[in-house]
């Protein structure tokens, strides 16, 4: 609901910038709540940290939900489970490749380990950091256009050829065929 009210008139690109944005800016809460922080503000540990997993959770619902839309407005008929699972596939990968990299990090570290936890801010604040680097890549990987927008305003918004990374990706506007074919370079 708060998406089709407040977000659906946004661009795809506003809505990534600021979702990974607010995303950056609550992770370092997590350093908040390390170094005890929220103790000195008067807040206790359980609320803390029950707010902080129910706000990221809702900012990360608001960040994948363009996805969602924008694969809808560009999907085949018939092609809708096969583009999720895919959508899907692509969201899990991402999460393993973070969990890698976050290993690779704490050993950057020396590692992090009980009962002094040497270093653990540094690498929260690393992490926290970490989630500006999707911005970098919208510009290459996100198309212009909002929820609002439709196929045959991505054709016009993108030309008839939208290219990126080796695979040109042509968008037609004949929907009984596929809506987009792709071939390599």
């Amino acid at each position: 609901v708060a998406y089709n009210r407040y977000f659906s008139h946004w661009s795809y690109r506003s809505i990534w910038y600021t979702t990974q944005l607010l995303l950056c800016i609550f992770g370092f809460l997590d350093i908040v709540w390390v170094k005890r922080w929220n103790i000195l503000i008067g807040i206790p540990d359980k609320f803390f940290s029950m707010g902080d997993k129910v706000i990221v959770g809702v900012i990360d619902q608001l960040n994948q939900m363009p996805m969602y839309v924008l694969a809808a407005v560009l999907c085949p008929p018939g092609m809708e489970a096969t583009v999720f699972a895919a959508n899907m596939s692509l969201h899990n990968l991402g999460w393993d490749i973070s969990a890698y990299a976050g290993i690779f990090i704490q050993e950057l570290f020396g590692g992090i380990a009980p009962p002094a936890f040497a270093n653990l801010g540094w690498f929260l604040l690393i992490c926290s950091l970490c989630r500006l680097l999707p911005i970098l890549f919208v510009p290459l990987l996100i198309p212009p256009g909002s929820p609002r927008s439709r196929e045959h305003e991505f054709t016009s918004l993108m030309g008839s050829r939208f290219v990126g990374n080796g695979i040109d990706v042509i968008v037609t506007t004949d929907t009984s065929s596929l809506l987009s074919e792709t071939r390599e370079r």
